[in-house]
C-alpha cells in the first residue's frame, strides 16, 4: 500500500504503529528550516487515509493508553507529550492537552511506548535516557543508557517484559562506539499486546 502526503521533498515520514482497533497512524518529518509542514496521517482497514494533525514539524512518539480512551504524541520541537481523547469509531483526536513538559536542558522528546499499567516511556534524544511517567504526567524512572542519543523504546521478549531501546550516532565524531545499537532492559512490568494492521 502506498499513499503520498504532498510532493514536498523536505518531508518524509517518521515513526508509526497500529492503534489498538487496527488502523496505521504515522507521521512526518519536515527536512529543513521551515517548521510545521507535515502531519499526522491514519490508514484504515479498508484502505482509506485521513489527517489527524496538521502544523506538524518533527513528528515522533505515539501510543495509546491500555484502556483506549487516550492517545500519546509527541513533535519533538514542542518540548511536550501531549495527551488526546480518541474516537474509537474514526480515530479522530480530541481535546489536546499537554501530559508533560521536557526542559530543553535536559534534551530532546523522541520516541515512547505506554505500558501495560499506562505508565509511559519516553526516548530523549542527548539525554542518555529513557525517562517514566505515570498516567498523571509525574515523572516515576529513568533508565540510562552508554550513549548519549536513545531514539525510541518498545516492550518485547516472551514475556513482554523487555524495554528495547534504540539508539543513535548524533555525528561523525561522536565518541561512543555503542552509538547506533540497540538496548535491552528488563522491567517489572509488562507491555501491551502487539497490535496488527487490518
Amino acid at each position: 500500500m502506498i499513499t503520498t502526503v504532498g510532493a514536498d521533498p523536505n518531508i518524509r515520514f517518521n515513526d508509526g504503529k497500529v492503534d489498538p482497533w487496527g488502523r496505521f497512524v504515522a507521521g512526518t518529518a519536515v527536512i529543513g528550516s521551515t517548521p510545521e509542514l507535515g502531519g499526522l496521517y491514519m490508514l484504515d482497514n479498508a484502505g482509506g487515509t485521513a489527517r489527524l494533525l496538521s502544523c506538524v514539524t518533527i513528528s515522533n512518539g505515539l501510543d495509546w493508553a491500555p484502556d483506549r480512551r487516550s492517545f500519546y504524541y509527541v513533535d519533538t520541537p514542542k518540548q511536550r507529550i501531549d495527551r488526546f481523547n480518541v474516537d474509537p469509531d474514526t480515530g479522530q483526536l480530541l481535546d489536546r492537552e499537554v501530559f508533560a513538559s521536557i526542559d530543553q536542558r535536559l534534551g530532546l522528546p523522541d520516541g515512547l511506548a505506554v505500558d501495560s499499567e499506562g505508565c509511559l516511556w519516553l526516548a530523549v534524544w542527548g539525554s542518555g535516557a529513557v525517562i517514566g511517567f505515570d498516567p498523571d504526567g509525574r515523572e516515576i524512572a529513568r533508565i540510562d543508557v552508554p550513549v548519549s542519543c536513545p531514539t525510541s523504546c518498545t516492550f518485547g521478549d516472551s514475556d513482554g517484559k523487555t524495554l528495547f531501546i534504540t539508539t543513535a550516532r548524533a555525528s561523525d565524531d561522536d565518541g561512543s562506539p555503542l552509538a547506533g545499537a540497540v538496548f535491552a532492559v528488563r522491567m517489572t512490568v509488562s507491555g501491551q499486546p502487539v497490535r496488527c494492521f487490518g
